[in-house]
């Protein structure tokens, strides 16, 4: 990936850019962070315009009110994905992780708590 909120100081207009452009950018990268300097078989580019959202200002806040409403709620009701907390892959791997932790700690607890009755 590169750009992001730098894209126009470090390439330009969007609109007057293609894929291709980015190819040799992304293969310097890859020789100074990586150390990869083999030249590869193949390479596929794309360009993805307004692809990561911005979350709005005060979205903490907003996350606070609903994990407190859904926590003291009877509603089996658990949200996750990148509209919540963090955009990138890695970040809805790992919260749907952890949301899928929590299910089955609350189907334990329910289970406990029904065989103890």
């Amino acid at each position: 990936m590169l750009g992001g909120a730098w894209f126009r100081d470090w390439f330009g207009d969007e609109n007057e850019c293609c894929a291709e452009d980015f190819i040799p950018h992304a293969l310097q990268e890859f020789r100074e962070q990586l150390g990869i300097s083999v030249q590869p078989l193949n390479v596929v580019a794309s360009l993805q315009k307004d692809c990561i959202p911005q979350y709005r200002i005060g979205h903490y806040k907003i996350l606070e009110y609903l994990d407190e409403y859904l926590g003291s709620s009877p509603l089996p009701l658990h949200l996750t994905g990148s509209s919540y907390r963090g955009v990138s892959v890695n970040d809805c791997v790992l919260n749907g992780k952890l949301t899928a932790e929590q299910v089955l700690a609350e189907i334990e607890e329910n289970t406990l708590i029904q065989c103890r009755a």
